[in-house]
């Protein structure tokens, strides 16, 4: 059955499920409205947003699809996108999936170098309208413009949807494909490799049910599948399709040969099940695969290549080693379904042109027959000359033709060793260690090359060690130590290393130098004890008490008087507070006062503890006190009831710490200065803050201030038993904000309580306080 029917009947079936049991006025409601979803589903226009595996870095950004002039949602008869015998390859969708490419169309008489230039990803939809399933509407100019597309660095996806057999020899990898036509069958679909463009893990992003795209849908059985020997071609996915032609059906190439810069991706699947469905699982899993063709990386793409169309793949594909030494390539022999080929007899060849052209080796097994994995290695050793060989390996099948695999490189290097330190200082009778580093040109380390070491000259001349690895060879690294012990005389030792190359030559590194000095005694760590301060330096309750009250004189008195006629007047002052009733809210105009109270910071114990201990100090204990008592003088203008600008000078007090430990003496200026820069601090300054204030009642009222806050603040740090000390300093102008209420027993007067935050550079100070202010 046509696909696109069977998709109607889907439909169809849905809409008298969800009419079942709806009374006649309800039914004619719901009948409208799912003949109305009915319609746009079967024109295609509704999308499906399907969120696919993720995006990756270096996929298609710009594709152009050849076979029409359009692309489109709804798959018109000139759209390039659509397929002639059904299907339909999706232009529009979310971010993360199909959104995230931008697509155009292009006839088969518009391809050109030129126009091809401005997009990084083509897409050959041989069953368009436009090319009609046949390659061959290209000219061969236009074969070889996208031939070089791809060797540009660029992606060529090739859709061929049950078209009769193309050939394919145009392409620098030729194929034909064996196809069954729309027969409408299912089939059998295999995952061969897992990469980024399938996966059979069902908890793998990039997953694809093939089982169910082979039983569910005709995908499988109409499938067009790729005939080839070419090795180059690498096989994801592989089936059986109606006519029981087993084989691969989505393959990739990396172009040119033994470079991984341009990409062509061929998919041979029937898409009649790609057309947009809000139920179609067929659909689902097409359209993944679709998006995730898109999402591909390409130049380089980083595919692996794990199985070839030619059924043999050889790795590694690529090696370095240093000139000499030994060398093993693995053959994997498979049938079309990805399974192990077991008992085949294998022929290694190193090609001419290289190094080691010709040179005969080793197989595991020994008969070079594939084992039952399918595997079969090759070693053979470097005759110790510099260069490059080319490997392939080849079996007979039984059609008597030679199937060889692609051809993989091995670069032989010279090596070099690097010693260090160059030179060093220890005390006599110590060890010394040194290190050496094994590479090949490009810097790639070298490992399991044996190494000898030696003192050459000094106090311990001739004197023997120990190596790590234990067995004196590099390690995966490239490296390997030497460690000695010295005799106790005092002189500079000179030690070198060396290795044979892969042609017996000894290679030695440049010689480093060791200085033995005379030990020193060693410093005896001795108990100290270091106390701290850092802030604005509080003037504490009684000197707040005396500045209060200085505060209230200068408030109350316009002219210079003795203390005695201050206390006098403040006693009256009193006095009429508490015989006045309560009066109306201050007038606008100028006032000023005083408060103090608490204040706290943020600096605590735990961040002292854990920046001393950072710097490498051994502490015993740590104690900060963070709180300390803070005063303000303030002094602003009411604009009118609900406005005003407030000034002030405050002193947030300071924070205080005891810090004990033990210390090498000589390093306690050092640890006085680390402790200096990391102890924290309240501070001491200006503020200017606009005020916004709530009447409640006539005699109360709240407020809410931000402004700015311009500080300064002293560290002072000093060890108890040595008396050195060290100190620093630091200011800024950082944000402040608070809260308060403000109480006006008489039209001159208030009283008021407020919570203040204080930003001290990246830290934070609080401020709780009561106080008085007088209004002008």
């Amino acid at each position: 059955m046509n696909a696109i029917k069977q998709k109607a009947l889907v439909r169809t079936a849905a809409l008298r499920a969800a009419l079942r049991g709806v009374g006649p006025t309800a039914a004619r409601s719901k009948i409208s409205e799912l003949l109305i979803l009915f319609l746009i589903v079967m024109c295609g226009v509704l999308p499906i947003q399907l969120v696919q595996a993720d995006p990756h870095a270096g996929m298609s950004k710009n594709v152009v699809i050849i076979g029409g002039t359009t692309v489109s949602d709804s798959c018109s008869g000139t759209d390039a996108n659509k397929v002639i015998n059904g299907g339909c390859l999706p232009v529009v969708g979310a971010v993360g999936e199909i959104g995230d490419f931008t697509f155009a169309g292009m006839t088969t008489v518009d391809v050109s170098a030129a126009n091809l230039a401005s997009y990084d990803t083509a897409v050959l939809n041989v069953a368009s309208n436009d090319m009609d399933c046949d390659v061959d509407t290209l000219n061969t100019a236009q074969k070889q413009d996208l031939v070089n597309f791809v060797k540009g660095g660029k992606k060529l996806i090739i859709f061929d949807s049950e078209c009769s057999t193309q050939n394919y020899s145009w392409l620098p990898f030729p194929f034909t494909t064996a196809n069954p036509g729309a027969m409408g069958a299912n089939g059998t679909l295999n995952i061969l490799e897992e990469n980024i463009l399938s996966s059979k893990d069902p908890a793998n992003p990039h997953y694809i049910d093939a089982a169910y795209l082979g039983g569910s849908t005709d995908a499988v059985g109409d499938m067009n599948v790729m005939t080839t020997f070419d090795p180059n071609w690498c096989v994801d996915m592989s089936g059986t399709n109606a006519n029981q032609v087993t084989g691969p059906v989505h393959t990739y190439a990396k172009y040119p040969a033994g470079t991984d810069a341009g990409l062509i991706i061929y998919n041979g699947l029937d898409i009649d099940y790609l057309r947009p469905t809000a139920t179609n699982d067929g659909s689902k899993n097409l359209r993944k695969m679709w998006v995730q063709e898109l999402q591909q990386p390409f130049n380089p793409s980083n595919l692996p290549c794990g199985v070839t169309v030619a059924g043999i793949t050889l790795a590694p594909v690529a090696a370095t080693n240093p000139a000499g030494g030994n060398h093993t390539v693995t053959a994997n022999l498979t049938d079309l379904l990805g399974k192990p080929t077991v008992g085949v007899l294998v022929a290694f060849e190193v090609l001419a042109g290289g190094v080691n052209a010709g040179i005969t080796g080793t197989c595991s097994p020994v008969d070079c027959k594939s084992d039952a994995t399918g595997n079969v290695s090759f070693t053979y050793k470097s005759n110790g000359a510099v260069g490059t060989d080319q490997i392939k390996a080849c079996y007979v099948n039984g059609g008597s033709q030679q199937i060889c695999s692609q051809v993989v490189t091995k670069a032989w290097v010279s090596i070099g060793v690097a010693l260090t330190p160059a030179v060093s200082t220890n005390p006599a009778g110590g060890s010394h260690t040194v290190t050496a580093a094994l590479t090949d040109p490009q810097g790639n380390p070298q490992g399991g090359v044996p190494v000898t070491f030696k003192v050459i000259s000094g106090p311990n001349a001739e004197a023997t060690g120990t190596c790590n690895p234990g067995d004196c060879k590099s390690d995966s690294a490239g490296k390997v130590s030497f460690t000695y012990q010295s005799n106790g005389f005092v002189g500079a030792d000179k030690i070198e290393v060396c290795f044979a190359n892969g042609i017996g030559q000894q290679v030695c590194s440049q010689a480093v130098v060791n200085e033995w000095k005379e030990a020193q005694p060693t410093a005896i760590p001795q108990p100290f004890t270091l106390e701290g301060k850092g802030g604005g330096g509080s003037m504490g309750l009684l000197d707040l008490a005396l500045g209060l009250g200085c505060a209230a004189l200068a408030m109350i008195s316009r002219r210079r008087m003795a203390m005695v006629a201050g206390l006098l007047s403040c006693l009256v002052m009193v006095a009429a507070v508490i015989a006045t009733p309560p009066a109306l809210a201050a007038v606008p105009g100028w006032y000023a006062g005083a408060s103090g109270g608490w204040t706290k910071g943020k600096f605590s114990s735990s961040d002292l503890q854990g920046a001393l201990t950072a710097k490498g100090y051994s502490l015993d204990s740590v104690d900060v006190d963070n709180t300390d008592t803070g005063w303000k003088l303030f002094g602003g203008y009411q604009f009118n009831p609900f406005l005003a600008a407030e000034a002030s000078y405050v002193d947030l007090g300071d924070i205080t710490s005891t810090v004990k430990g033990t210390i090498d003496p000589a390093n306690i200026p050092t640890l006085l200065k680390d402790a200096s820069d990391v102890h924290g601090y309240l501070a001491k300054g200006w503020t200017l803050a606009g005020v916004g204030i709530w009447p409640v009642k006539p005699t109360v009222s709240l407020f809410a201030k931000a402004g700015l806050f311009a500080w300064t603040a002293d560290v002072d740090i000093k060890e108890v038993s040595s008396g050195l000390s060290a100190s620093r300093s630091a200011n800024g102008t950082n944000g402040m904000f608070g809260v308060g209420a403000r109480f006006m027993p008489h039209p001159k007067w208030e009283l008021r309580a407020e919570y203040e935050r204080y930003q001290v550079s990246s830290d934070w100070a609080d401020f709780f306080s009561l106080g008085a202010a007088y209004h002008f």
